[in-house]
C-alpha cells in the first residue's frame, strides 16, 4: 500500500499537531467557560460540603442503626429462644388442657350420677320421713292402746282379786253344805243361808231370803277306761265391760291354760271362752265368741271344746 504524502509530514506528526491545535482552541474556550462556571463551582463545593456533612451524619446514623440492628438481632435471637420455649410450654399446656378436659368430662358424668343418686336419696329420705311419721303415729296409737290395756289389766286384776275372794268364800261355803241324797248325778242342790252368799253365787238378790242354787258336781268323772271325760262346769261371774268370765272349775278339775270352753245354755251353744288364768278350783276366761245378742249369763254351763 502506498503512503500518502502530507507536505513531508507523517500522519502521526500531523495528528499530534492537530491535537495541540485543538487543545489550544479548547483551552481558549475553557478559560472563558471557567470564568462563567466559577459561581456554579462555588455553589457545587458548598453543596459537596453539605452533602459531606450529611454523609458523615448518615454514617453516624448508619453506625447507630447497625448497633440497633445488632441489638435487634440479639433480641430477635432471644425472642426466638423464648418463642421455642413458649411453643414447648404451649404444647405441654395443650396436653394438660386435653387431660383437664377429659377429667372435666369425667367429673361432669360423675356429677350427673351423683345428682341422680342425690335425687334418689332425697326420695328415700322423704319416704323414710313419711315412714317415721307413720311409725310415730303408730307409736302414739300403740301407747294409747297400751295405756288402755294397762288400765284394763289393772281393772281386770282388781276384779279378778275380788272374784277370787268371792269364789274362795263360795268354795268354803260349798264345803260346809250337805249334798241332798236324791240329787241327780249331773246337778246338786246347795242351800244358801245368807244374802252375801247368794249374791256371790249370782243366784239371789240381797233380800235375806233363803234360796237354793243348782251347781254342777265338783268331781271329775272318768269313763270305763280310766280316761277323764270332758270338763264341765258353770259360769259364776260375768264381766261384760272387760269381756271375761269366771267358771267354777280349776286345775284340779282338768282345766288347762289356753283351753277353749264352749258356753252352753240348755242344749244350745251361746259362746266360747279361752282360759287365761287357772287356780285349783276356779278359772278366769276371756270371751272370744258370743253367739247371742245379749251377754253371757251367770249359770250358763261350760264344757271343753271338742271340735
Amino acid at each position: 500500500m502506498a503512503r500518502l504524502s502530507l507536505g513531508g509530514r507523517s500522519p502521526k506528526a500531523l495528528l499530534v499537531s492537530t491535537v495541540f491545535v485543538g487543545l489550544g482552541g479548547l483551552a481558549a474556550v475553557s478559560v472563558g467557560q471557567v470564568a462563567l462556571l466559577r459561581p456554579q463551582l462555588g455553589e457545587k463545593q458548598r453543596l459537596i460540603q453539605t452533602l459531606t456533612a450529611q454523609n458523615q451524619q448518615l454514617q453516624q446514623e448508619l453506625a447507630g442503626l447497625q448497633t440497633d440492628r445488632q441489638d435487634l438481632e440479639a433480641r430477635l435471637k432471644e425472642a426466638r429462644k423464648e418463642l421455642l420455649s413458649t411453643t414447648t410450654e404451649l404444647g405441654r399446656l395443650r396436653a394438660a388442657v386435653a387431660e383437664a378436659q377429659g377429667r372435666y368430662d369425667g367429673l361432669a358424668g360423675e356429677k350427673v350420677r351423683v345428682e341422680a343418686r342425690l335425687t334418689e336419696l332425697a326420695r328415700e329420705r322423704d319416704a323414710a320421713q313419711a315412714h317415721v311419721r307413720h311409725l310415730e303415729e303408730d307409736k302414739l296409737g300403740l301407747e294409747r292402746i297400751s295405756g288402755r290395756l294397762r288400765d284394763r289389766f289393772t281393772l281386770l286384776d282388781r276384779d279378778y282379786q275380788r272374784l277370787v275372794q268371792r269364789l274362795e268364800l263360795v268354795e268354803r261355803e260349798r264345803t260346809s253344805v250337805v249334798t241332798m241324797p236324791n240329787t241327780s248325778p249331773a246337778m246338786s242342790q246347795v242351800s244358801a243361808t245368807s244374802p252375801t252368799q247368794a249374791a256371790a253365787m249370782g243366784a239371789l238378790p240381797a233380800s235375806g231370803a233363803s234360796q237354793t242354787v243348782e251347781l254342777p258336781p265338783i268331781v271329775v268323772r272318768k269313763d270305763q277306761a280310766g280316761v277323764a271325760s270332758s270338763v264341765e262346769g258353770r259360769v259364776v261371774e260375768v264381766n261384760e265391760a272387760h269381756q271375761f268370765v269366771v267358771v267354777d272349775r280349776g286345775s284340779q278339775d282338768g282345766i288347762l291354760l289356753d283351753m277353749t270352753l264352749d258356753v252352753l245354755r240348755g242344749a244350745a251353744r251361746v259362746g266360747q271362752v279361752r282360759v287365761v288364768r287357772v287356780r285349783p278350783e276356779m278359772s278366769a276366761c276371756d270371751i272370744i265368741r258370743s253367739d247371742t245378742v245379749g251377754p253371757l249369763q251367770v249359770g250358763d254351763a261350760v264344757a271343753q271344746h271338742r271340735w
